[in-house]
């Protein structure tokens, strides 16, 4: 029995190293794909940096090399993408917010409240009397 379970152990082990050598940085550059795509769209459309927020709040972009590698161990770790957001280049328009899953509505209200944090304030720049 002692045998067979360090057998199973062993099974796994090898199949966690597998799906870290070959199935998440292939799911990571694919994401990145999207990213790079979604940000493109966004910059046509005048908003600015373009963020990939992750379940735990960490968030990746293209402004710096290693977008791959950092979506990688973001998927190590468990996290798994929410969405995207990007301030608009105005300051009359509302931050842009996608979640990643079509109709989670859950994200999408998450990432509207990240992106409130984070760029509401030129909003309410933009509305105070000078």
């Amino acid at each position: 029995m002692l045998t067979k379970d360090k057998a199973l152990r062993e099974e796994q082990m090898q199949e966690e190293d597998y799906e870290c050598k070959n199935i998440i940085p292939g799911r990571a550059e694919r994401i990145v794909q999207e990213l790079a795509k979604t940000a493109r769209m966004l910059s046509r459309r005048g908003y600015g940096t373009t963020n990939l927020i992750f379940s735990d709040c960490s968030f990746v972009n293209l402004t710096y090399g290693g977008a791959i590698s950092e979506v990688a161990a973001l998927f190590q770790a468990g996290s798994q993408p929410l969405g995207f957001i990007a301030p608009h280049r105005e300051l009359n328009h509302s931050p842009f917010a996608e979640s990643w899953w079509s109709g989670d509505k859950a994200a999408l209200a998450e990432l509207r409240r990240i992106a409130d944090w984070l760029y509401g304030h030129r909003i309410k720049a933009r509305e105070t009397p000078q």
